[in-house]
């Protein structure tokens, strides 16, 4: 049997009690928000998922989301039908519907009592459609003797990732092994899939880099072949000790190397749109497939960067799970508030930091990758430590370990003009700092409040 196909059913056995686990914790939580202004119809139900997850039934938990669970007067004297029941995942098209729009203080009624921190209605929708998707291919799997292609496989994976994704920061830790579970989703599961779509390490553009880097220096610096790091791309991301090594090296790269420059940040762009959408999408099979393999032949492919793109690229074929109707949830964004995840919100960072590099590289020849605000390490202490202005990010450890250059490793202390650029790495920094700093905090506001 196939690594994949292997790992798939342990989605579903070893691995069950995970999902089961995480969706049942979601829903949980959602309900206690919301019940006391709400009727509750098969309580019961709702109630079994307090149980260990081990016992949980996969198909009965997930679909908790879609299960018409709740009622209100004010619906049910607007429709005539006292006993009309809806579902989480379905309130976005009940807001669309004719009568509610027609009645707005019914609409605001019902939005006040499921809009509560840190979930919105659209989040609902999502869950709900990610949710039945998850059932649909398990279902698909133990029917069917499993998986009968890895592109089968990869649609489950992404459906997995996605809800990892998105999942609520505080709920995350309520999750027994949760990030063991998103690396072997994300990971083990991904990469073996990607491996029979012709996706895998050989095709990883670090590697293609090493080698511009190892044939353009082998004349002059045989000794220090040995010496460059596996992974280039953090390695210009400033993440090494050792990179001002690496500005030396990318000084004397020629004009096809900045085209591969650009196209690593090109492929490290990060857009989180999907997840705040009112009805998530399937992506269509054979467009993978073929983005995959076009990748692959161009040896232009990098594991993370294209599952990334996988889950952000606009979908070309609708879920249909309204009755072949998704309506926009425009008429409530009135109302609503979607709050953003950490990890969502450093998806928007990688974004905000790719617009910094091209309009300071517009201003800057000489602009790298090492001199941008926002380099994952700097990203990241933005959103795990409490930040709130431009001059505690300024006086933070790690910023101020860049932006004095202490990076720089003993034996290039005595190199040319080291102080000068030294100081330009101080100035493209502050001028960073003046210009981006609102577009910034505008990003980390948007996560949920902590109470």
């Amino acid at each position: 049997m196939a690594e994949y196909k292997t790992i798939a059913s342990m989605v579903f056995t070893d691995k069950g009690p995970a999902i089961k686990d995480i969706f049942a914790t979601l829903f949980l939580d959602i309900y206690q928000l919301i019940k006391n202004g709400v009727e509750i119809s098969d309580e019961a139900a709702i109630e079994e998922l307090k149980g260990f997850p081990e016992q949980l039934d996969l198909n009965s938990t997930l679909l908790r989301f879609n299960y018409n669970h709740f009622g209100m007067d004010s619906i049910g004297r607007l429709k005539n039908n006292f006993n009309f029941r809806f579902s989480l995942g379905n309130i976005s098209e009940l807001l669309a519907s004719p009568k509610l729009k027609n009645n707005p203080q019914i609409k605001k009624s019902v939005i006040q009592v499921f809009e509560k921190k840190p979930y919105s209605i659209s989040q609902y929708s999502t869950y709900g459609a990610i949710a039945e998707e998850i059932v649909r291919w398990r279902n698909y799997w133990a029917h069917n003797d499993g998986f009968k292609n890895a592109s089968e496989a990869l649609v489950l994976q992404s459906n997995i990732a996605l809800i990892l994704k998105i999942y609520p920061d505080h709920l995350q830790e309520k999750i027994n092994g949760f990030d063991d579970y998103a690396e072997f989703i994300n990971s083990k599961f991904l990469e073996s899939i990607l491996e029979i779509l012709g996706v895998g390490p050989n095709q990883n553009i670090d590697d293609e880099i090493k080698a511009y880097l190892q044939a353009e220096n082998s004349h002059n610096q045989p000794n220090q072949e040995s010496s460059i790091a596996d992974d280039v791309d953090l390695q210009l991301s400033g993440i090494s000790y050792d990179t001002l090594e690496i500005i030396e090296k990318v000084d004397q790269l020629n004009s096809n190397f900045n085209k591969i420059e650009d196209r690593i940040d090109s492929l490290s762009v990060q857009i989180s749109t999907i997840s705040n959408h009112p009805q998530f999408s399937k992506i269509s099979n054979p467009e993978l497939v073929e983005e995959m393999r076009s990748r692959s032949e161009s040896g232009m492919g990098d594991i993370d960067d294209l599952h990334e793109e996988l889950l952000q690229s606009e979908p070309s074929e609708a879920l249909d799970i309204n009755n072949g109707k998704i309506e926009s949830s425009s008429e409530v964004s009135e109302y609503e508030i979607t709050y953003l995840t950490n990890a969502e919100v450093l998806d928007n960072l990688m974004e905000l930091r790719q617009k910094i590099k091209s309009e300071m590289k517009k201003k800057y020849a000489d602009f790298q990758n090492w001199h941008n605000i926002l380099m994952q390490p700097l990203s990241k202490q933005l959103i795990y430590f409490e930040i709130d202005s431009a001059k505690s990010f300024k006086d933070d450890e790690i910023f101020q370990y860049y932006y004095t250059s202490s990076q720089i490793p003993v034996n290039l202390l005595d190199q040319p003009n080291l102080d000068e650029k030294k100081e330009i790495a101080k100035n493209y920094m502050d001028e960073q700092l003046e210009i981006y700093w609102e577009l910034i905090k505008e990003l980390l506001d948007k996560r949920a409040p902590l109470n």
